[in-house]
């Protein structure tokens, strides 16, 4: 993977971060996810922890579901690359048999 590549999945795990802390923050807002997108972004946030320089900044979506829906299918299309990252880390808490890969 490239820089470019990489930078565009950190992004994605922030993202599904702060979407994660938006479900807890707002349970109308959880009711808006399909349950496949909630799997997507719990399994985002149960594989990856946060970039250290992130802050969760949820001014702009937590009155605005559209742009926190459209940000959190962002996080989701980048799946296959996290995916194939997990592999690569070979990180056995990412891949064990408790936390399956979301099938695309």
């Amino acid at each position: 993977m490239n820089d470019s590549d990489l930078n565009i999945l950190n992004k994605a795990i922030n993202i599904a971060h702060a979407i994660n802390k938006l479900k807890a923050e707002r349970l109308n807002f959880c009711l808006k996810l399909s349950e496949r997108q909630i799997q997507d972004i719990n399994w985002i946030t149960h594989s990856f922890p946060p970039h250290p320089s992130f802050t969760v900044y949820l001014a702009k979506w937590r009155n605005n579901y559209g742009k926190a829906i459209a940000a959190a299918n962002a996080s989701i299309s980048c799946m296959p690359l996290l995916r194939k990252k997990a592999q690569s880390e070979n990180n056995p808490d990412k891949l064990a048999a408790n936390t399956p890969l979301p099938e695309v």
